[in-house]
């Protein structure tokens, strides 16, 4: 039988609107340069002959390699790779797109994050792109998993409403991703645990990993934290931005996309709900309507259904052009400009065995608004029953 992650997938592709998306991208030329990229990466690092590589379409390459493609660090092949059960492990998947002077200032960050070492980098790209394969390839800090999203798209006046165009896409890729970090990939076969899910312009601060690890604690102690699902690293106290204290933490009834940290159980409940690939809407509001809709991990009678998260920001959003931010858009940016703990936390003796959760929660979130029905209140494709 098809696993869920496969079934999700074929609902999102089988809408007319993604049909007209497939076929209005299948101009010519529209893959050159990924198609050139990824041939030579197949026959450079893969056991798969000449001849048969020269007859794959794009498709079939990018299917290939996400399947057979090694792990790299310092830009070489790993003999092997699994992930183990060792103190500070975490996978970090992050989706981009073709931004590499954003990618590289989030690799430089990361390379600072105390404990990166540990952890196994999964970079996936919507577009092959020599520039940003290259960034990734000359990573040293960590072991990087290189994968490509199977579903090159032109992104084309699909839609009512233009903003819709990248806002889809980036939903397919933003499951996609999941899907291979809780269900696909070799290297983490078996692994149920936290996954970080970052983006191409989420700068991480150098206690990340700490503070993550500390706030998984809580988030796992169900007498502290009845309800916690997951975890992100954006701000999410009642004072927001205006919290200055390090170590405090809270549980957050809101949902945002900064940072975002969940377990095998929260994919699974997303991949089992018949709405959240006919949502019109992004990602992230997409999970928003099924916390309010109670598909999203009922934790029963009177509990509701949230996150933890520090009350200073360990991530900083640096992204000021893409999909749902535009450098002319004031109030866009001005969202995004938000405090995040100083760089040199790590210097000053910051301990994350002092991190404590603050009593009550952080603000109101999903269940305490009016139900959300989604971008222009539509749905994509046919609405299930």
């Amino acid at each position: 039988a098809p696993d869920t992650g496969s079934l999700i997938n074929e609902r999102l592709l089988a809408s007319e609107e993604r049909k007209h998306i497939e076929q209005l991208a299948k101009e010519k030329g529209f893959a050159a340069e990924g198609m050139e990229v990824l041939s030579k990466l197949v026959l450079k690092h893969t056991q798969s002959p000449a001849n048969d590589v020269k007859q794959f379409n794009f498709r079939q390459l990018q299917l290939y390699w996400n399947s057979n493609g090694p792990v790299f660090l310092k830009g070489a092949p790993l003999p092997s790779f699994r992930w183990q059960a060792r103190e500070g492990f975490v996978p970090i998947a992050m989706y981009v797109y073709n931004r590499p002077e954003y990618i590289a200032r989030v690799l430089s960050a990361l390379a600072k994050v105390k404990g990166i070492s540990n952890c196994l980098l999964i970079a996936s790209m919507d577009k092959v792109s020599q520039r940003v394969l290259d960034l990734f390839l000359a990573i040293e800090f960590m072991p990087v998993k290189i994968i490509v999203h199977p579903e090159p798209k032109k992104l084309v006046r699909a839609f009512s409403s233009e903003a819709m165009h990248g806002v889809l896409a980036i939903k397919e890729h933003w499951f996609f991703i999941l899907s291979q970090v809780f269900e696909e990939l070799p290297e983490l076969q078996g692994y149920k645990e936290d996954a970080l899910f970052l983006e191409e312009d989420h700068v991480p601060m150098p206690d990340m990993l700490v503070t993550l690890h500390a706030l998984r604690k809580i988030k796992d102690n169900g007498q502290r934290c009845p309800g916690c699902f997951g975890i992100f690293l954006k701000w999410g106290c009642e004072k927001e931005e205006k919290e200055d204290d390090i170590y405090k933490a809270c549980r957050v009834k809101w949902f945002t996309n900064t940072g975002l940290s969940f377990n095998r159980s929260v994919y699974q409940a997303i991949a089992s709900s018949p709405t959240f690939d006919d949502f019109r809407d992004g990602w992230d509001w997409s999970v928003y309507h099924l916390i309010q809709t109670g598909q999203l991990l009922n934790c029963g009678r009177g509990c509701v259904p949230h996150m933890v998260a520090p009350a200073v920001s360990r991530i900083a959003n640096i992204g000021r052009s893409g999909t749902t931010v535009k450098a002319d858009d004031a109030d866009s940016l001005l969202q995004l400009q938000f405090p995040t703990v100083a760089e040199d936390i790590l210097d000053k003796g910051f301990n994350p065995d002092k991190i404590y959760l603050a009593p009550g929660f952080g603000h109101d979130g999903p269940t305490d608004a009016p139900l959300y029905l989604g971008f222009e209140h539509k749905h994509l494709g046919r609405r299930r029953r």
